[in-house]
């Protein structure tokens, strides 16, 4: 025989994977928008998603890669902002203007190692993420694995504890 899972404190069985809830928890933004000849109005268009709060108090670990193309682009036009601005000062004193190529590379070497750690951190939140349960009733996320459990608000804990 199985065990059901259930909340630790209240023990019930209404409870669901904190992804589900994330899912279910989105809604639909509707924004009026038809009138008829006599000005009233009398349809809704949907104009996008919107999250409610729970949703987003339980949104999953992003990958810094996901959308890598545009942190990429950000990334270089950062690191040359910053190095044109550094060869103009250099310019304007008498120094060697060529000292922004260096510059430009310390730059998009640091962003990507920290884009690289961060990605590292999402490989090892997302499977936890996967596995929290959500109990309505008490507003605790935990894990049937271990047992623990924390406040919604706080349940960010589970990534940083090491007590795995």
């Amino acid at each position: 025989m199985v065990d059901q899972i259930q909340c630790p404190i209240c023990k019930g069985s209404n409870i669901g994977l904190v992804s589900n809830y994330y899912e279910a928890e989105k809604g639909y933004t509707y924004k009026e928008h038809h009138v008829d000849a006599d000005g009233r109005s009398y349809g809704y268009d949907c104009v996008g998603m919107e999250q409610t709060a729970l949703s987003k108090i339980l949104t999953p670990p992003q990958d810094p890669f996901e959308n890598s193309s545009n942190i990429t682009l950000l990334v270089l036009l950062f690191a040359g902002v910053i190095s044109l601005g550094l060869m103009i000062i250099f310019n304007l004193w008498g120094h060697f203007w060529w000292v922004f190529i260096p510059v430009f590379l310390v730059i998009v070497i640091l962003f990507a190692w920290i884009a690289a750690m961060n990605h590292q951190a999402y490989q090892k939140d997302k499977p936890i993420w996967d596995e929290l349960y959500y109990c309505p009733l008490d507003k605790i996320v935990f894990t049937p694995k271990d047992g623990r459990y924390y406040p919604l608000h706080q349940f960010h804990k589970f990534y940083s504890d090491d007590e795995r």
